[in-house]
């Protein structure tokens, strides 16, 4: 057992490293290969990762199916075939990552060190490149407990592996057990067998001799190979020879570079510059191809040319980028660790100042939130019932315990800061005085009777029984006939807040009554909202566009069956509060055009109010009494600047506005109080008069073919032939239409 930890720890340290042996090579060498290999056949594999160059050794990831091969080629010393695989589906050849993150105990992210296959036998011998290289097999490594097969026997692992001495003494036997319960330590923490994924995964040294090409295939893996010839620099002409002299010292210099950036494996490329013949060309090609971390398509390109400048030129190419990337990674790198060393820095002095202040006896920013809480709650207290009271005071104590990097403080934090802005026991006094209140609604509207006397009865009934609770009110009419705004000047009548929920806007009843807390982002409800942004508990709710509900979304209606009924809004429960709240004392106000899309179970629990439309007459009126004035403030311009006649609105009701209400009249109206706006400011301080008798100026003051015209009806009566205006009834009350003939 020991012996086979010790056997693994050095099958790992062996890597995934593209070079440890360097061979100086002369003319003589290569002739020799030449005469070797030439007419001969061989026996070719496949590389699945990047071509392999002449001059140096590489230790490659083989299957257990190849050893037996393998043995067979070192036993000879025959030469074997190395052809690159086509249509690979990563040609990136080497990462950022160098090798000691690679060999590291515990893998990057936790998963189980996976070996990458690096060689196979060739199915067809068009799956490959033709041109590759030829290498002698110098070492098998195997890894695990039986390197040989069954007819060779059986040995110590330790001696397959060399440079490795075979006896221990008894100290080195100590420290060997100890290694090995190190070792299951690591593989218990990382939850399987050491290399589980890559026991069957071997190593195989090869020495790479010369540059081949297939020549003709034969049958099974092997073929005819001959060696592929260069012209030697010294067959060149003076200015080709200072050409490549130029390129050769800008590799070097590139190499240098890299060696400076990537200080992870400077100690080995330093030692490759010191020993390696990069005086030599054909060398320093080779070396450039088995360290650069380009894609293995562009090392095929490099394999196969046989011009030595095309050679050095993809070379530079290759080291641009690997300087490029190597620079992207260096900063990313500064950047990470800049960024962890300013949040560990920040973290320091938090917890430097919170020690401080517990020394000399000052609050932590925690604490002060805490007693913050303790103090809404102990002001609050007397005016909550015993469920909502446990259920904050446990919150709080929960939060007391907690400390800021907790995954549920900001959760807690937003719900104590939520419940505890409720404002339990605060009323706001309703106006008490008739004559005010009655004063208020008439100055603010024109009309709407039926409205204001429902307000003034309400009001008189408080005076005489301050307990008395209001009814659910709905206004139902035409757009644009003040239904919402009348509910403001309600507001003010009864001097309490309001607040103004559009029920077209919401598509889940969770956004009326919350949403749980074991939701993420949860958020209470728009009731609750409108008790803490109104910061009393008797509120005027306006729930507005109330028939625009869908169908679709049926439970919003259940959830206000049970919100307007009096003998259960008393204990009305918010979702994400979680706890009941009284909200008989809000005065809900409801909108809508029709009831014809409200269930009867709902309109049942209300009090209806009809809204009726305007006459022309009652337009003018509200115009000259109640519009004009607001038209005036807004844009500065007052009687001695612009006058309309009655004339010309009742003109423009007539043929510019197709409603029950006046928002298109007021539309209308205002733009013709900009357009005089704007003339101020170019200096016409006269007076302008615009009547019926010069349509022509108020037509400057209002482009006609910008009015919004609805339903097909235009300001223009038609003069076609086959045309004829017909009625027609909507929920608006009517319009015009054509019918075309």
């Amino acid at each position: 057992m020991n012996g086979l930890l010790k056997c693994r720890r050095e099958f790992d340290r062996t890597g995934r490293q593209h070079y440890r042996s360097i061979k100086l090579r002369g003319k003589n060498d290569t002739q020799l290969v030449s005469t070797i290999v030439r007419g001969k056949e061989v026996e070719c594999f496949s590389l699945l990762n990047k071509p392999l160059f002449p001059g140096l050794s590489y230790v490659l990831n083989a299957d257990r199916n190849l050893l037996r091969s393998f043995e067979k080629c070192k036993k000879k010393s025959a030469h074997i075939g190395l052809f690159l695989l086509k249509n690979m589906k990563n040609e990136q050849v080497g990462g950022l990552f160098n090798d000691t993150q690679f060999m590291m105990d515990v893998p990057i992210g936790g998963k189980k060190s996976n070996l990458k296959k690096d060689i196979a036998f060739i199915n067809d011998v068009e799956d490959v490149y033709h041109c590759g290289s030829v290498g002698l097999i110098r070492e098998v490594l195997y890894n695990d407990e039986h390197p040989r097969n069954d007819t060779e026997g059986r040995s110590n692992p330790v001696e397959k592996i060399p440079h490795r001495s075979s006896s221990m003494d008894s100290t080195e036997r100590v420290a060997c057990m100890d290694d090995s319960h190190d070792e299951m330590g690591r593989n218990e923490w990382r939850g399987g067998p050491l290399l589980d994924q890559s026991k069957h995964m071997h190593r195989v040294v090869i020495e790479i001799a010369e540059k081949v090409k297939i020549v003709k295939w034969v049958k099974g893996n092997t073929a005819q190979v001959d060696v592929i010839k260069q012209q030697m620099s010294s067959e060149r002409n003076g200015k080709q020879s200072k050409q490549i002299k130029a390129y050769q010292m800008e590799i070097i210099d590139k190499i240098k570079e890299i060696v400076h950036i990537n200080s992870a494996c400077s100690v080995e490329y330093n030692l490759l510059l010191k020993y390696y013949d990069v005086k030599n060309v054909y060398s320093l090609v080779n070396l450039v191809g088995s360290i650069t971390m380009g894609k293995s398509s562009s090392l095929q390109d490099l394999l196969e040319k046989s011009d030595i400048e095309d050679q050095l030129a993809i070379c530079l190419d290759l080291l641009n980028e690997d300087i490029l990337l190597l620079k992207m990674k260096k900063e990313l790198s500064t950047n990470l660790k800049n960024k962890f060393d300013e949040e560990k820095e920040k973290l320091m002095i938090r917890e430097c100042i919170s020690n401080l202040k517990k020394k000399i006896g000052e609050k932590t920013d925690h604490q002060i939130l805490c007693d913050q809480f303790f103090a809404k709650f102990q002001s609050k207290r007397s005016h909550m019932d015993e469920e909502a009271s446990a259920a904050i005071l446990r919150e709080v104590n929960k939060f007391v315990l907690y400390n800021e990097h907790c995954n549920d403080y900001a959760s807690t934090y937003q719900y104590l800061n939520t419940v505890l802005s409720i404002p339990f026991g605060k009323y706001a006094p309703l106006c008490e005085d008739i004559s005010t209140c009655e004063r208020t609604l008439r100055e603010s509207h024109y009309g709407l009777h039926q409205v204001k006397k429902y307000i003034l009865e309400y009001v008189g009934l408080y005076i005489l029984n301050k307990n008395v609770k209001p009814k659910i009110l709905t206004l139902v009419g035409y757009p644009g006939i003040g239904k919402t705004s009348i509910c403001k000047s309600i507001s003010s009548a009864l001097q309490i807040p309001h607040y103004i929920i559009n029920m077209n806007n919401i598509t889940n009843m969770n956004e009326l009554i919350g949403h749980r807390r074991t939701y993420v982002n949860s958020y209470e409800g728009k009731i609750v909202q409108a008790l803490i942004s109104t910061d009393v508990m008797n509120p005027l709710i306006v729930l507005d566009e109330l028939d625009k509900i869908s169908f679709s979304n049926g439970n919003i209606y259940t959830t206000l069956l049970n919100l307007f009924d009096s003998s259960q809004n008393k204990e009305y429960k918010d979702m994400y509060v979680n706890f009941p709240i009284n909200l008989e004392r809000v005065f809900f106000v409801c909108t809508a055009n029709s009831v014809e899309h409200i269930p009867e179970t709902l309109l049942d629990r209300m009090e209806v109010v009809n809204v009726y439309p305007y006459t022309n007459e009652e337009k003018i009126f509200i115009f000259k009494n109640y519009l004009e004035k607001k038209m005036q403030e807004e844009t500065k311009v007052r009687d001695v600047h612009l006058h309309m006649s009655e004339e010309l609105l009742l003109y423009v009701i007539q043929n510019y506005t197709n409603e029950n209400g006046i928002r298109q009249f007021y539309s209308i109206v205002y733009s013709v109080y900009k357009r005089r706006a704007f003339m101020l400011l170019k200096g016409v301080t006269g007076r302008v008069d615009l009547g019926i008798h010069n349509l022509h100026v108020f037509h400057d003051f209002v482009s006609l073919d910008c009015l919004r015209q609805r339903g097909g009806v235009q300001a223009v009566p038609y003069t076609h032939e086959g045309m004829i205006k017909s009625l027609a009834f909507t929920e608006d009350g009517g319009q015009v239409v054509t019918i075309e003939v």
